[in-house]
């Protein structure tokens, strides 16, 4: 989970924040920098490997975005390792 208390995604525009070069209306107007690249990397190598990405914001209050790992994708991450981010895995 990694969470801010920054601008947050306003909600009319939730639906497209993984899209690429998508820059929500208020980053803009803050004129914050970014390419509107970085989330849709998230999501794209998310998607490959199994793990689900998702978010609450509000807009003015920030963002928390959570990823699920199912077990079968910690395991083949794990490679042959027992321990991944302080969890044992069997």
């Amino acid at each position: 989970m990694v969470s801010d208390t920054g601008i947050g995604i306003p909600e009319k525009q939730q639906s497209s924040i993984f899209t690429k070069l998508f820059r929500a209306d208020n980053t803009r107007d803050a004129n914050q920098s970014g390419s509107g690249m970085g989330l849709y990397i998230v999501k794209t190598l998310s998607d490959r490997i199994g793990v689900q990405v998702s978010f609450i914001s509000q807009e003015n209050k920030g963002t928390t975005f959570m990823l699920e790992f199912p077990l079968t994708t910690v395991r083949r991450l794990s490679a042959g390792t027992k321990t991944l981010v302080g969890s044992s895995v069997s």
